[in-house]
């Protein structure tokens, strides 16, 4: 309460020059708020589970196969006659099943019709799966962060900023913060050409910086950034946090 109280105290020339009335406004832009959202950053709280970036157990190396052997059948039938490797004589038969050879009964030398066993080419499919990149593993107690910078974001979701310039780099701001807050009137200070922005305004004193962001229809619109790291770094010490920022989509042309 002391810092508000001084800050005031501060601000006073400014609010007397910004605060006049409205005949002394030349310039006005507003910036209706439509979206707030919240960045929290800083080391995993987890480390992500093992990836299966190596495959399970590859079949690597083909089994090895082996040649078809022809066994040489002697027929010892007379005028046999073989039909498809599979002769038929008075006495004997012979028969030839993958890889292995038959000749017709009644032939002296029977031809050697087995064939060769495929041999596999030594490689294998492999089952494991490749993810290749690890996918972070969020931190709850950022998530509880980022849910708690929105909900004290001071201008909501439905509110507004409205810059009434009544000098060239700074004046009233009139602000919707559709909150219990209702409408208030602070003070901004903008450089002509800056990107960034100062409001002063119930107990807020913040900074934004002005960037753009792609809307639905693919349209360049304004984006208000609030760095609060320093402020949720006292706030949670122990957090590890290196970044909080406070996101403002506006439905403003960029």
């Amino acid at each position: 309460m002391k810092r508000y109280a001084y800050l005031l105290w501060a601000l006073l020339p400014l609010l007397a020059a910004a605060c006049g009335d409205d005949s002394e406004v030349f310039y006005s832009v507003s910036y209706p708020v439509v979206r707030v959202e919240a960045s929290v950053k800083g080391p995993q709280a987890e480390t992500p589970g093992e990836d299966d970036t190596t495959g399970g157990e590859d079949d690597t190396t083909g089994g090895e196969g082996s040649d078809g052997t022809g066994t040489d059948e002697t027929g010892t039938g007379t005028d046999g006659t073989g039909t498809d490797g599979t002769g038929t004589g008075t006495n004997g038969t012979g028969t030839g099943t993958n890889g292995t050879g038959s000749i017709p009964v009644g032939t002296t030398n029977g031809a050697e019709t087995g064939s060769d066993g495929t041999e596999s080419d030594g490689t294998g499919t492999g089952t494991g799966t490749d993810s290749g990149t690890e996918e972070p593993v969020g931190n709850p107690l950022y998530d509880q962060i980022a849910a708690e910078i929105v909900a004290q974001a001071p201008v909501k979701a439905g509110g507004s900023y409205r810059l009434d310039f009544s000098k060239y780099n700074r004046g009233r701001a009139p602000i919707d913060t559709a909150s219990d807050a209702g409408q208030v009137v602070g003070i901004f200070i903008k450089e002509p050409g800056a990107d960034k922005i100062r409001f002063y305004f119930l107990e807020q004193d913040y900074i934004c910086s002005i960037s753009s962001y792609k809307d639905e229809k693919g349209r360049d619109m304004t984006r208000f950034t609030v760095d609060l790291t320093a402020e949720y770094q006292e706030r949670y010490p122990d957090a590890g946090i290196t970044e909080a920022l406070r996101v403002e989509y506006t439905s403003t042309p960029y």
